[in-house]
């Protein structure tokens, strides 16, 4: 039986962001985590973290971690990043995330890292706010299953793919599964 090592991608990525970025906080996080397991479900089948995302008013976002983030981080992930509560105003509270540790990325594929990279460059100096057009775009997985189920619903990141999109993913997933094992 394969080892799932989906927490310990999590605590990699979770990681990387926070040390890549700037503006890290729980909102920004949760968009980037939400990138990065949608493109690599578009290519693999799969999301990389393993994170359930529902439909937030403010966009996609994983309830247990965002539980988690706010009772503190646990495991591996407690041992990555230090998550610290801020209040600017009486309403608003805010999360910064920061590393305490030198990212390894040793649970992750070269495909993973490099989509992680690329997410980090394109949004380095961007803030939660600013990354909204991208993760409410019309006919993502967030917009999609926000329109047809509401709020507060699980997204599944299959729905924002057309037909053709589903035959070619379900094709490769198939030719992958039906590869003899590399030795």
């Amino acid at each position: 039986m394969p080892i799932n090592r989906d927490r310990d991608k999590l605590a990699d990525a979770v990681l990387y962001f926070a040390t890549n970025t700037r503006n890290m906080g729980i909102t920004k996080l949760f968009k980037l985590l939400f990138l990065l397991d949608q493109e690599h479900y578009a290519m693999t089948g799969r999301s990389v973290t393993g994170l359930a995302y529902e439909t937030w008013k403010k966009g996609p976002a994983p309830r247990e971690l965002w539980r988690e983030m706010q009772d503190g981080p646990r495991d591996k992930l407690r041992d990555a990043v230090a998550v610290t509560h801020l209040t600017a105003e009486e309403d608003k509270k805010i999360t910064r995330i920061t590393p305490l540790r030198a990212f390894s990325g040793e649970f992750l594929t070269r495909r993973e890292l490099g989509i992680m990279q690329r997410l980090a460059t394109i949004y380095l100096e961007a803030t939660a706010d600013q990354m909204v057009d991208v993760t409410h775009l019309k006919d993502s997985p967030w917009w999609r299953t926000l329109k047809s189920k509401g709020e507060n619903q699980p997204i599944e990141f299959d729905c924002a793919m057309d037909a053709a999109a589903k035959e070619k993913l379900a094709a490769h997933i198939a030719d992958l599964q039906s590869s003899e094992p590399i030795a």
